[in-house]
Parts: structure tokens; C-alpha cells; sequence
């Protein structure tokens, strides 16, 4: 008997409900939400990439003032995001620790991320974070 992969088999199962521009229901099937996911991650590896690579051209930094200026640009864009979608920024106050969390957590990957990429070969650094 010939199984297929299990996330093939999901994909073709569900679907996914999103909401047009008007309010109105809209079907799309789980295949073409797998493949904008797709191609999401795919410019979210290549902009990384690209990333890493100006990371280690910047040697005359150091690790914690580019996470600093990485920060501030990150706050400003997604600051701007929330703003738009008319989200609160801080989130709900029930979701506040985790959200904490998850930014000390951040910023122990970035700085310790960027100063791998200072003292490693980049290749290195970049396949051991993978």
C-alpha cells in the first residue's frame, strides 16, 4: 500500500478561509496558502542570507551596535505595521509575559547570531544556526 507524505495528505484535506477586502468570505484551497508560505520563506532566507553577508562586511561594528540599529529599524517598521492595522503594540495584557519572553529571547539569537558571524567563517555560522 502506497502512502503518501503526511503533510501532502493534510495539504489536500483542509482548506483555508480568508476574508476578502469587502467582508465576504473567501475559499482558497491549502495548496495555494503552501505555496505563498513558500514563497515567503524563500525571500525571508534569501533577505537573512543577505543579511549575514552585510553583518560580517560591517567589521568595524560590533555585534550589540548592530543588533541596536537592526532593533530600531525592526521597532519602526512593525511599529508602523501595528499602526496600520489598528493593533494595540504592547498586545493584550494577558499576552504581555510571553511577548517578553519572546523579545529577550530575540535579542539573545541576535546578538549572539551576529557575533558568531564576526568571529566564524560565514558559512559556519550560518549552517550551525540552521
Amino acid at each position: 500500500m502506497h502512502k503518501q507524505p503526511l503533510i501532502k495528505n493534510a495539504m489536500a484535506q483542509s482548506d483555508y478561509i480568508a476574508v476578502a477586502a469587502d467582508g465576504q468570505p473567501q475559499e482558497e484551497t491549502a495548496a495555494a496558502v503552501g505555496r505563498l508560505g513558500l514563497l515567503a520563506m524563500l525571500g525571508s532566507a534569501f533577505l537573512f542570507s543577505i543579511m549575514a553577508v552585510i553583518v560580517k562586511c560591517l567589521s568595524r561594528f560590533g555585534p550589540f551596535q548592530l543588533v541596536f540599529w537592526r532593533s530600531v529599524f525592526m521597532f519602526c517598521g512593525t511599529a508602523t505595521m501595528l499602526r496600520v492595522g489598528h493593533q494595540d503594540l504592547w498586545g493584550k495584557p494577558s499576552d504581555r509575559p510571553i511577548l517578553i519572553a519572546r523579545g529577550v529571547a530575540g535579542f539573545g539569537f541576535m546578538g549572539t547570531f551576529y557575533y558568531a558571524i564576526k568571529v566564524l567563517p560565514l558559512s559556519d555560522a550560518v549552517v550551525i544556526t540552521y
